[in-house]
């Protein structure tokens, strides 16, 4: 994956461009990055792993994932992904904004299907896996997409919109959507606002004063929700956001790593620098200079 062009949870990363809100990134962790901490986006999110062994948590639940299995990640849910320690994790992720196959008129197929998976009030299956009857015409579907995304031949847009309602009509025809009311649980919309307004003031000090109470309840409350859910403690998953930030900058910016730890939200320097070898195993340096191609051009953000 080019890691140019993916943004660490950051919701107004744009996928694709307005009018053709589609992309393709291929990932292999640990070279790409490490883990994909918690976040949710609008668009629809399809995984194919093609290699290892990882986890994707989908709404706080955990799925372990081999090579073969398809994982689909609806609009506005909570999701992240991360490899099984000593396993590689190599996957082809497909980012898409559903509004890209609708039509300017109302038709059966929008209000019956898409404009209900755009409102949350029905999901795509979380876990396809290698056993299940669709996995086999699902994979060739996303085989075909990844060919044309690649090939690019003139009208090939409409080629992969076709590619996306095939995939939606064989879920579809065979009972395959979900109308689960886990997905609407209030902590997971609270905790939402949590993350959302981390991603929004992650360079500003957040104390979990402050997140409890954009959470809405006590500091202890709020820290035991965080650890039981989550699997780490505030301050540790606002750290490792903050580092996913500077890692990103380092590597598609020219800025000083002092600036760079700065932007990130850490103010001390050697804090940061012990923080960044302790999670990525070299000091930020030195991953700027085996990772990050020859003189990277700034990008305002």
């Amino acid at each position: 994956m080019d890691i140019n062009n993916y943004t660490f949870y950051k919701e107004k990363k744009k996928h694709g461009n307005s009018t053709y809100p589609f992309t393709i990134y291929k990932v292999r962790m640990p070279e790409t990055f490490y883990q994909f901490p918690l976040h949710y986006h609008g668009e629809v999110e399809l995984i194919h792993v093609s290699e290892g062994k990882g986890i994707i948590t989908v709404n706080l639940k955990p799925y372990v994932v081999t090579a073969g299995t398809i994982a689909f990640i609806s609009p506005g849910i909570l999701h992240s992904m991360e490899q099984c320690p000593g396993e590689p994790f190599v996957y082809r992720n497909f980012i898409f904004d559903l509004k890209m196959v609708l039509t300017h008129t109302s038709d059966e197929s929008t209000l019956k299907t898409l404009l209900p998976i755009m409102a949350n009030k029905i999901y795509f299956p979380v876990i396809i896996d290698k056993q299940h009857p669709l996995n086999v015409p699902l994979t060739a579907y996303i085989s075909t997409m990844q060919q044309i995304h690649d090939t690019r031949l003139p009208g090939y847009e409409l080629a992969i919109k076709s590619q996306i309602m095939l995939i939606i009509y064989l879920l579809t025809s065979n009972n395959q959507l979900l109308t689960d009311n886990y997905y609407f649980k209030f902590t997971v919309s609270k905790l939402k606002k949590v993350l959302f307004y981390i991603s929004r003031h992650y360079e500003e000090s957040i104390s979990i004063q402050d997140a409890a109470a954009i959470f809405g309840s006590s500091p202890s409350h709020f820290m035991r929700f965080f650890k039981n859910t989550t699997g780490s403690s505030f301050i540790q998953y606002l750290n490792d956001y903050r580092l996913n930030i500077a890692q990103e900058q380092l590597l598609t910016t020219s800025c000083s790593i002092l600036d760079i730890a700065v932007n990130a939200g850490f103010n001390n320097l050697s804090y940061f620098n012990r923080m960044f070898k302790n999670k990525f195993q070299e000091s930020p340096s030195s991953y700027r200079k085996k990772h990050s191609f020859p003189h990277p051009p700034d990008r305002k953000k």
